[in-house]
């Protein structure tokens, strides 16, 4: 091979790869030293060859220094968008999201249990005082004397993120729910007996310490995503391979419809592999669900266990996902998780006599109308919930409480 050759073959893989290199790495210098080395070497490396080979080479070559050049033009900043949970005040920009728990760090930090939290401590929460009593629970009226008392055992989202006047943790909405959708010869008085960072696994462990004192003649559990535990499918395949900043914004326009495609394959294709059910009997999950029902059992407290309802589902549409991906940027892999979750629960139900309610479908993957991010709810989602598990739990309110719908 003579030098010349050699040198083209080197500028033509050289260029290549700094091109390719440059685009992905974000690298304005390799990225148009890429484009210009390569458009020079298929240019000359095709002179004196066919026609179609050489017209070939030459458009390829011209389209890129046009990339190159329209690089060069400066793009239009968008301006920042306001900050919102929600996909459609946003406009779909996942910025939004960021921003919103930008300025809610406090808030942030102590839903995902980064913030601990002391029994009797007073704070700022979403721009409201919150008191928390003995227990280190939300601070409430203690129940009627001879109440039927369900207690609402959970992390973050029982525990509640409410932003205004008027808006309450799904427990408490619970609470009215039941008062005008019965009528009971015993009183019904709900507790929300949820903490951020709360686990099964310290409810199972600490039974006597941390619910015993509330004396429940029904335990309703809605975990946190530690339920989750030894439900997640291995891998990366589920992580979101959106791209991310890159040189040129024509090829990225192309770039991302591709891997939105393959990351929605890759989560419906995680979705249909499911779990044995002795796979299950045998997960963390299982294991940390085991000692809390074992401890209301030895307590002679029934139990009723609530799917988990997360903002996204494997339903749930590509750029929705994306959006709460900015915040939880796991949010394909606990989908999976859930779905898995949802297949646990009737075997823990069977095994241990605990009442499994029926998954709400109208909450799972309900993004901005049920959620403030992946777990937490907005005030429509903590009605919704408490209004399907208010129906669900007719059955034992009747044993329990002689409770009747109301007519």
């Amino acid at each position: 091979m003579s030098t010349r050759a050699l040198l083209l073959l080197v500028g033509i893989i050289g260029g290549a790869e700094l091109f390719v290199r440059g685009q992905l790495a974000d690298s304005a210098l390799a990225f148009h030293a890429g484009a210009w080395i390569l458009a020079a070497s298929l240019v000359v490396v095709t002179r004196g060859r066919t026609a179609w080979l050489r017209r070939a080479a030459e458009l390829f070559a011209a389209a890129l220094v046009v990339l190159s050049l329209a690089e060069l033009v400066p793009a239009r900043v968008a301006p920042a968008p306001p900050p919102s949970f929600s996909f459609t005040a946003s406009g779909g920009d996942p910025e939004a999201m960021r921003l919103f728990w930008g300025e809610h760090e406090h808030e942030r930090k102590l839903l995902r249990g980064e913030t601990p939290l002391a029994p009797a401590q007073r704070f700022s929460f979403f721009g409201r005082d919150v008191e928390l009593d003995a227990l280190g629970l939300r601070r409430a009226d203690p129940p009627p004397e001879g109440a039927w008392r369900v207690v609402v055992v959970g992390d973050a989202a029982t525990f509640g993120a409410p932003q205004s006047e008027g808006e309450r943790p799904w427990p408490e909405q619970l609470q009215l729910e039941l008062e005008a959708g019965y009528t009971c010869t015993r009183r019904v008085a709900v507790r929300n007996a949820g903490r951020p960072g709360r686990t099964l696994q310290s409810l199972g462990a600490n039974y006597e310490l941390e619910v015993a004192p509330l004396e429940p003649d029904l335990l309703v559990v809605y975990p946190g995503i530690d339920a989750f535990d030894g439900l997640v499918p291995s891998g990366d395949s589920l992580h979101s391979t959106f791209p991310g900043a890159r040189v040129s914004r024509w090829l990225t326009a192309i770039e991302r419809p591709l891997r939105e495609r393959a990351d929605a394959r890759h989560l419906q294709a995680a979705l249909a592999v499911t779990p044995s059910p002795e796979q299950l009997k045998r997960s963390a999950a299982a294991r940390r669900y085991r000692g809390l029902l074992l401890a209301a059992r030895e307590h002679g407290v029934d139990v009723a266990l609530v799917p988990l309802a997360l903002a996204v589902a494997g339903d749930t549409p590509e750029p929705v996902v994306r959006f709460h991906e900015s915040v939880w940027p796991e949010a394909r892999v606990l989908a999976v998780a859930n779905h898995n979750h949802g297949k646990l629960l009737p075997l823990l139900g069977a095994a241990y006599r605990a009442e499994v309610l029926a998954p709400d479908d109208d909450l799972d993957g309900a993004g901005q109308d049920g959620f403030v991010d992946l777990v937490s709810f907005t005030q429509q989602g903590s009605e919704r919930l408490a209004r399907h598990v208010s129906r669900a739990l007719a059955p034992l309110l009747k044993r329990g409480a002689g409770c009747e719908p109301r007519v």
